[in-house]
């Protein structure tokens, strides 16, 4: 499973990682829904994922926004 980092605009210490569904291609800039605690929020994919979280933990993106990527 590929592994993203998602940066969510919320007071966090950083990105978050999360996993990417195979029907689904990801790339730096793309605003995703992913699941944080109890409710979905919505983020902008950072980048390649960072690995330090365990696999087990690791959730998938819920979808990607029909919008164009933030531009770097």
């Amino acid at each position: 499973m590929q592994i993203v980092s998602v940066l969510i605009p919320l007071a966090l210490p950083g990105p978050y990682d999360y996993g990417v569904p195979d029907a689904m291609a990801l790339a730096a800039g793309d605003i995703v829904r992913v699941p944080l605690g109890s409710r979905d929020v919505f983020g902008v994919v950072w980048g390649p994922g960072q690995g330090a979280t365990d696999m087990a933990k690791i959730k998938p993106v819920q979808g990607k926004c029909d919008v164009p990527p933030i531009p770097s």
